[in-house]
């Protein structure tokens, strides 16, 4: 017996793929065409399998799927998709089918097809979007779970692309806010770079071999400028390595997360970032806990999805202590990733028991707060980063002119 890959048109229209044991290849087109199945192709599962590896391993193909990895947007609107389309009551493997074409998925396609096959083959939504776990967050899949359970699958995705969206609204606003200053930043230093690669070297020999008065640092600056000027191609070669080792660094999930926990503690960002995780940690909380999920578990998931690496053995710390009996807020409030605010609306909502509806007002009330803060700090780091650019580019040209100054009296 041979096993044969088969692609072709059912019935109802839809194209299925799978596998076939047959003698020979036209015994297994005889019995698939007498199933109705219209077959568009058929090969040995062995030259599938050599066809797929050859195109997985195409430089081309690997360095695409290195850069084009599915972003957030795609995540979202792949969820949302989904949920409309079982809405119209689509069956699970048609909608998938619809949706693993590039044109609707787009970096996101392949991904799409494997959780259709392992739909296919029995599995539930949450089992097969879990084999994605870079994809679909712990948190999401808990909400699928339990939708799976209770009929309301189409509902719970819609739910999760609407908060989804919220959540990617708000971390754009964020970046597009930095956007700003970071241009003023790498373009001075784009013209600090030019002044000491191309400007200076040029004064180098007037001021050293003139006998300028000039001070140790210009001194330094000059020989660094010079040095620079003999080795330029290096130099730029250098450059153009670190730039490739740093994003190519940054790509890496982990080591984003950690880079980023770093930025999160310098002075201005620690209080954005925490109005930012509270946001997160309330909408994603209250869901979860509507949806049945345990106060524990909810807990932990939320927080193993927004937490910093440092952080999140002590999220699963507060999950251990709420399931011994202690209060929510008790065990959050020893996280220290959320706002005192926030945890008092935790509080106050878990004694009167309305948890949830007080959730979603501190989410609102700290959304607001956020974009408040962000205004601000956009507002000090563009006319910071003005005047440090402004203090070490106009130092550098009054030494080299005080340098001058000092050979005209010279000649005097």
């Amino acid at each position: 017996m041979t096993c044969f890959f088969y692609r072709g048109l059912a019935e109802t229209g839809e194209v299925i793929v799978g596998y076939f044991d047959s003698e020979t290849i036209d015994d297994a087109r005889r019995q698939l065409e007498a199933k109705k199945i219209i077959l568009i192709e058929i090969t040995t599962a062995t030259d599938q399998t050599k066809k797929r590896e050859h195109s997985e391993t195409s430089l081309f193909i690997l360095i695409g799927k290195y850069f084009r990895k599915p972003s957030h947007h795609d995540i979202t609107t792949f969820i949302q998709n989904l949920g409309m389309l079982l809405e119209t009551s689509l069956r699970l493997d048609q909608s998938l089918n619809l949706l693993e074409t590039p044109e609707m998925s787009g970096t996101l396609s392949e991904n799409v097809h494997a959780i259709r096959m392992a739909v296919m083959a029995g599995e539930p939504l949450s089992n097969a979007l879990a084999r994605e776990p870079n994809l679909f967050p712990k948190s999401m899949l808990a909400l699928i779970k339990l939708s799976e359970q209770s009929g309301m699958l189409p509902q719970v995705l819609l739910a999760i692309a609407q908060e989804r969206a919220k959540a990617h609204r708000l971390r754009q606003k964020a970046l597009d806010g930095l956007q700003y200053p970071a241009i003023l930043l790498m373009a001075a230093c784009g013209v600090l770079i030019f002044f000491i690669g191309f400007v200076l070297p040029h004064f180098a020999p007037i001021l050293t071999g003139m006998g300028a008065k000039t001070d140790p640092a210009l001194i330094n600056l000059l020989k660094f400028s010079q040095s620079l000027e003999t080795h330029r191609y290096l130099a730029i070669s250098i450059l153009i390595t670190c730039i490739s080792i740093f994003v190519i660094v940054l790509r890496n999930r982990d080591r984003r997360a950690k880079w980023f926990g770093y930025i999160t503690q310098l002075p201005g960002a620690r209080s954005l970032y925490r109005d930012y995780i509270t946001v997160a940690f309330c909408i994603n909380f209250s869901h979860l806990i509507k949806s049945g999920v345990s106060v524990a578990d909810a807990i932990n998931l939320v927080g193993q999805t927004i937490a910093r690496p440092h952080s999140k053995a002590a999220w699963t710390k507060a999950r251990d202590d709420v399931r011994q009996g202690e209060r929510a807020y008790e065990a959050l409030s020893r996280i220290g990733e959320l706002s005192p605010v926030a945890i008092r609306m935790i509080r106050i909502g878990e004694e009167i028991g309305q948890l949830p509806p007080l959730l979603n007002q501190a989410a609102d009330l700290f959304e607001h707060r956020f974009e408040r803060q962000l205004e601000k700090l956009i507002g000090i780091a563009g006319p910071l980063a003005i005047v440090a650019v402004s203090v070490v580019i106009g130092g550098l040209i009054v030494s080299i002119m005080s340098a001058l100054m000092s050979i005209n009296e010279l000649t005097r």
